[in-house]
């Protein structure tokens, strides 16, 4: 059997910092009904640049931006400093809020495809990581994104994935129940599902459930959570080491 390699996308795949930089502001004005749109991430003013861009490696789906615009800081201290600070907010309006997100990415891509795509950088090696993993392997994607732009995100890299192995914002209420589902699809145990992620938060579930899970160390992935994978006793790869993990 094919061994199971599941890959998260967003700061695993791809640095989309700079999309998601924009596509926030742009939903922030919707949700706001204002019109104070941007259309690079050069018209957006430093500060907001800075906030945003400190808060990144923390956000864990679309919806959670909210938290740039919503709570006053400068900086973040710690993952349960960002945590207090998203307690704060409405779950209704975080998840309303994502709704504008998926609106205006939808809205970039429609107006100009070639430019939204332009604002993903691919991490060097990662296609050739997915190809081999495609190859010799049976992958899958677990990613909080949409699954039509992991789709096109493939395309551009030359990797033909099938949609049904996408479980992307959709598919389930989180990373771990798209994870049991595949379990159950391939009718394996968890521990023969290999899934790598950059953000510890997304691992610890997973790993309780005994998944086989790993955390990159090469994208989003803060020196805090890297420590925080060390005292859950969590596998930290370098990229150079996902192939490694995967077919193992």
């Amino acid at each position: 059997m094919k061994k199971i390699c599941v890959f998260d996308v967003d700061g695993i795949i791809i640095d989309s910092t700079d999309e998601c930089l924009i596509i926030a502001w742009n939903a922030y004005q919707a949700y706001i009904g204002a019109n104070s749109y941007i259309k690079d991430v050069n018209d957006a003013d430093n500060e907001y640049d800075e906030k945003f861009r400190a808060t990144r490696n923390y956000v864990r789906s679309m919806g959670e931006y909210l938290v740039v615009f919503e709570c006053e800081y400068s900086a973040l201290l710690s993952q349960d400093d960002y945590e207090a600070k998203l307690l704060t907010l409405d779950q209704g309006n975080i998840q309303l809020f994502a709704k504008c997100f998926f609106d205006q990415r939808n809205k970039l891509k429609k107006n100009d495809y070639a430019f939204w795509l332009s604002l993903h950088r691919i991490y060097d090696g990662v296609p050739e990581i997915l190809h081999t993993c495609n190859n010799q392997g049976n992958l899958y994607v677990v990613t909080g994104k949409d699954k039509e732009s992991v789709i096109d995100i493939f395309n551009y890299m030359g990797i033909n994935i099938n949609p049904n192995k996408v479980f992307d914002k959709n598919a389930a209420d989180n990373k771990l129940e798209s994870l049991k589902r595949i379990a159950t699809i391939e009718n394996v145990d968890n521990g023969l599902i290999n899934f790598i992620d950059d953000n510890v938060t997304h691992l610890r579930a997973p790993q309780l459930s005994g998944f086989s899970i790993a955390l990159g160390d090469w994208g989003y992935a803060l020196p805090e959570h890297i420590k925080m994978a060390h005292e859950y006793n969590m596998l930290v790869i370098p990229i150079t080491k996902v192939i490694d993990f995967m077919l193992r």
